[in-house]
C-alpha cells in the first residue's frame, strides 16, 4: 500500500509539474536559457503571435536576472487589444531596469515621426511601458535609475483591466 501510494504521489506530482511549466508559452532569461533573453523580444513575438491569428492569452515567464531594458507592450500612442500576462520568477529577483528620462532623445522609440528626433515626455521616459488591455504583470521588480534631477517614470500604464500583483516600483517623480 504504502508503494502504491508513493507512485501516485509521484505520478500527481509530475503532472502537476508538467502543468505548471507548459502554462507560458514565452520563457525570457537573462542568461540565455529561455525563448528570448529581453523582455522586449517576447513581448515582440506575443504582439506577433496575436497578429499572426493566435488567439488567447500569451503567457510571459521571466527568470531570475536583471534585465537592462526600456520594456514595451505598446506605446504613448499604439495600443494593443492583446491579453498578455508577465510573471516573474520572484518579485526581488527579476528586475526591469533602466534610466530613462524626460527629455530624453531616442529615435528607436515607436512613437517617432520619420520629420523629426523624437524626445521623451513624463509618460515615454517610463522603464516599463503598457498599453494594452487585459494585461496582468506578478513577481517583479521596476526601476528607473536615472537620478532625482529630472522626471523619471517606473510604469506607465494606458488601456483597460490590467492588474499587479507582488510588483515592487522604484522611480524619481513618477512610480505608476
Amino acid at each position: 500500500m504504502k508503494k502504491l501510494f508513493t507512485l501516485v504521489f509521484l505520478c500527481l506530482g509530475m503532472s502537476w509539474l508538467h502543468q505548471a511549466s507548459a502554462q507560458y508559452q514565452l520563457v525570457v532569461a537573462a542568461d540565455g536559457s529561455g525563448h528570448y533573453a529581453t523582455i522586449n523580444e517576447a513581448m515582440s513575438a506575443a504582439v506577433a503571435a496575436f497578429e499572426g491569428g493566435f488567439e488567447g492569452r500569451v503567457r510571459i515567464f521571466v527568470k531570475n536576472g536583471v534585465y537592462n531594458e526600456p520594456a514595451r507592450l505598446g506605446s504613448h500612442k499604439i495600443e494593443y487589444k492583446y491579453p498578455v500576462s508577465l510573471v516573474g520568477e520572484s518579485r526581488d529577483g527579476v528586475i526591469i531596469q533602466c534610466g530613462n528620462y524626460k527629455g530624453l532623445m531616442d529615435n528607436t522609440y515607436p512613437d517617432k515621426s520619420e520629420e523629426s528626433d523624437y524626445y521623451y515626455g513624463n509618460n515615454q521616459s517610463a522603464t516599463l511601458t503598457i498599453n494594452s488591455e487585459d494585461f496582468y504583470g506578478e513577481n517583479f521588480t521596476v526601476i528607473n535609475t536615472k537620478d532625482s534631477t529630472v522626471y523619471a517614470a517606473g510604469i506607465y500604464v494606458a488601456g483597460r483591466r490590467q492588474a499587479f500583483k507582488n510588483v515592487s516600483v522604484k522611480a524619481n517623480r513618477g512610480a505608476i
